[in-house]
């Protein structure tokens, strides 16, 4: 549904780990469930039952998606808040068909429960009006109908995820399309519940909508503002090792337009410690973001040792690492690590997904392609994002393994990298071009370049 996320490592009032994967019931999510278990009219005994039947077919549901995007490394988590199921994964660039399958797999998951539970109701047959009677008619109609409107190609439902995967075009020109596709959709479906005698559900689908419309109303407003462009380019920059260019394209404390501000220290404090100005970075820190701020722990820890507060920062990584720390800030650590020359093996080794992935560019940054390579390898079996492969195939390149890098070039291809010019053109790998095998990856390469990728589920 669309309703705000919990926020980042928000637990619930309930926390577990189900089949390998984090689920956080929220408070939010029981209490209008059982506020819609009474309005049923039942009494607080049907509102128990409607309220372990709901949340039992949502975690369901959720685990469809998620057994779906846990093998390309998705790390789903499951969350249950207000009137909605949430599964979020970090799907990288994973291909079209993958996000479609993602998006299917909740619904599919639903409606298997939903007619089991059918069989089971027509084995056991219990009396007509008794509770468990009432249960069991609950759980086959959370479990089927819901499965049913969850594939109305309207956002964020299942429906609207697949239908923002097919869409054709860029990442920003796919969602603004399903977003007005959405909106139109969601109005149709809330005139005929009002039709229908059904106010209630009009209510929810225009709620819906409503999301599209401000969904659509964000992407005019980032069109308008092309600022968003400029500091994609300056963070590119630091990560191609041209932290100068970056300085030098970001504008002045003070001078960054309205809500950018935070944005533009935190790349400023990265530019300047990859140009060995450790103080003048900390100084950004403290002096340019607004109070309050959260700091990632993992970059705060960089700064911190660069400055010589050992002690300091080996208590931000302690908490920071038993995270998952995001690739740039493990990069920007590695960056750091390697320019000192100390053993990040020892400190990182334990990394695997994203923070395995910030390993590969940090190291492959630092010129230290076996190493990138290795830890490159590692991101591929703990992620599924072609990005990562791709670089792990130039780590493998320039390191002398010309035939490990086509097969890592191989496994970006499979997960939906696209950018086959890029591949004509790498100097990197060119020992790899003259492979038998070559022309086929850049072939499959060029074939994805049709497919594009989407935004993940939600």
């Amino acid at each position: 549904m669309a309703l705000p996320a919990p926020a980042a490592g928000s637990r619930g009032l309930l926390s577990f780990r189900l089949l390998g994967f984090p689920v956080d019931v929220h408070a939010s999510f029981l209490v209008v469930v059982a506020l819609f278990g009474l309005s049923a009219g039942g009494g607080p005994s049907f509102a128990l039952v409607w309220l372990v039947v709901a949340t039992v077919s949502v975690i369901a549901h959720e685990l469809g998606h998620a057994l779906v995007a846990a093998p390309v490394g998705g790390e789903p988590r499951i969350d249950l808040y207000g009137l909605a199921g949430l599964t979020t994964w970090r799907p990288g660039r994973a291909s079209r068909a993958r996000r479609v399958a993602v998006s299917l797999a909740g619904p599919a998951a639903g409606m298997a429960f939903g007619i089991a539970v059918l069989f089971a109701y027509r084995a056991v047959h219990p009396e007509p009006g008794t509770l468990l009677d009432n249960g069991f008619r609950a759980a086959v109609f959370v479990n089927v109908f819901w499965g049913l409107l969850n594939l109305l190609p309207i956002l964020p439902l299942d429906g609207g995820q697949v239908v923002l995967a097919l869409m054709p075009g860029d990442d920003r020109v796919r969602l603004r399309r399903t977003a007005y596709l959405s909106a139109g959709a969601a109005a149709v479906v809330a005139v005929l519940a009002f039709a229908a005698g059904q106010p209630i559900a009009a209510v929810i689908v225009l709620y819906i909508a409503m999301g599209n419309v401000q969904t659509i109303r964000s992407l005019r407003s980032a069109q308008r503002d092309p600022f968003g462009d400029r500091l994609n380019a300056a963070e590119a920059a630091i990560a191609d090792g041209r932290p100068e260019d970056a300085l030098r394209d970001l504008p002045e404390r003070g001078h960054a337009p309205a809500g950018w501000g935070p944005a533009v220290a935190l790349l400023r404090a990265m530019a300047l410690l990859r140009l060995d100005r450790p103080r003048d970075a900390q100084d950004v820190l403290l002096e340019g973001l607004p109070e309050g701020t959260r700091i990632d722990p993992t970059f705060e820890a960089a700064v911190l040792l660069a400055n010589g507060q050992d002690r300091l920062a080996r208590e931000r990584l302690d908490m920071s690492l038993k995270a998952r720390p995001p690739l740039w800030a493990v990069r920007e650590l590695v960056a750091l690590l390697a320019r000192r020359g100390e053993d990040f093996d020892a400190l990182l080794g334990h990394l695997t997904g994203e923070g395995a992935a910030g390993m590969l560019y940090g190291l492959y940054g630092a010129g230290r392609y076996a190493d990138a390579a290795r830890w490159g390898a590692r991101a591929i079996e703990t992620g599924g994002d072609p990005d990562v492969a791709y670089t792990t195939a130039r780590a493998r390149a320039r390191s002398g393994d010309a035939s490990g890098a086509l097969d890592a070039l191989d496994v970006a291809a499979r997960l939906g990298f696209d950018r086959a010019d890029e591949v004509r053109r790498d100097a990197a790998l060119a020992p790899v071009r003259d492979l038998p095998g070559f022309a086929e990856v850049l072939q499959l390469i060029a074939d994805n370049a049709g497919l594009g990728a989407s935004a993940p589920h939600r």
